[in-house]
């Protein structure tokens, strides 16, 4: 990070250090902008911007307060709740392929819950001795399913091709 007023302001919603090596001749300032809460000075000199997820009326009122503003990229993959509010002349970015691996592995963990019966599994437990005495809730395991040519994952887009990886059962 620098402390040089020369080199561009960049706003993010977490700690630099997060983003693993941080990129030089940057100066960096967290800020989540919270109704009530004033502007922070910076404001000023900021060319790029990431907002929070939640992006809310009061991210585009900062928005619309930053004279030098660039460049807003987004962490999600859609941008229409941003692009309404976008000042003009400004660059719109989106975070297409930032989650890709973490949405795979939970379609992944969700369908294999599924399969397995979990969601049974849970409404039972939730319901244990409200309807009388408990009853044994089974459920056939997925490679059994498998086998019957049940199971199968199908790509589809950047996350579906995240879920498939090199060891996956390709269907043709």
């Amino acid at each position: 990070m620098s402390d040089d007023p020369t080199e561009p302001m960049v706003w993010l919603p977490f700690e630099p250090a997060l983003l693993g090596e941080i990129p030089s001749g940057l100066r960096y300032d967290v800020v989540v902008p919270t109704v009530g809460e004033p502007t922070p000075a910076s404001a000023a000199e900021v060319e790029f911007y990431v907002p929070p997820y939640r992006f809310a009326d009061v991210d585009s009122e900062v928005m619309a307060q930053l004279p030098r503003l660039r460049v807003v990229q987004t962490m999600t993959a859609g941008v229409d709740h941003v692009r309404a509010h976008l000042p003009e002349g400004v660059t719109l970015c989106n975070g297409r392929g930032i989650h890709d691996a973490s949405t795979a592995e939970l379609a992944l963990t969700l369908i294999l819950s599924s399969l397995r019966g979990i969601p049974k599994f849970v409404r039972a437990q939730a319901t244990a001795g409200e309807v009388g005495p408990r009853q044994p809730v089974t459920a056939p395991d997925a490679a059994d399913r498998q086998q019957q040519g049940v199971a199968a994952l199908v790509e589809q887009g950047f996350v579906g091709h995240r879920a498939g990886g090199d060891d996956a059962h390709h269907l043709a």
